[in-house]
């Protein structure tokens, strides 16, 4: 278990197929770019609305439980991408990205 820290950004989940095909400084530059490019955007579209999102969780009155970051979707996608085209796994790929700055 570790402690989180005020300064921490993010938690990446990734199976053994991630970490066997990058390092933990690739995922977490990636990671870092995706979410700082969503923070400095200023399109105010900062989340995934249920519209586009089947899984995202609600009340059941159309309000966000858990709202998932844009930045969030697109480091999980770009982390699996590179890792399929790097191809050095036979091990499946899966990852979860953790926005904790999100609010």
């Amino acid at each position: 278990m570790t402690e989180r820290k005020g300064e921490d950004k993010c938690l990446i989940l990734g199976s053994y197929g991630l970490w066997d095909a990058m390092s933990e400084n690739t995922a977490c530059s990636v990671t870092a770019s995706c979410l700082r490019d969503d923070k400095s955007d200023g399109s105010g579209s900062d989340h995934v609305g249920q519209d586009r999102d089947p899984f995202l969780l609600d009340d059941h009155d159309g309000e966000e439980l858990f709202p998932i970051s844009k930045a969030s979707v697109d480091a999980t996608a770009l982390l699996c991408r590179l890792a399929l085209g790097r191809g050095s796994s036979t091990d499946n790929i899966s990852v979860t990205v953790v926005d904790f700055k999100r609010h």
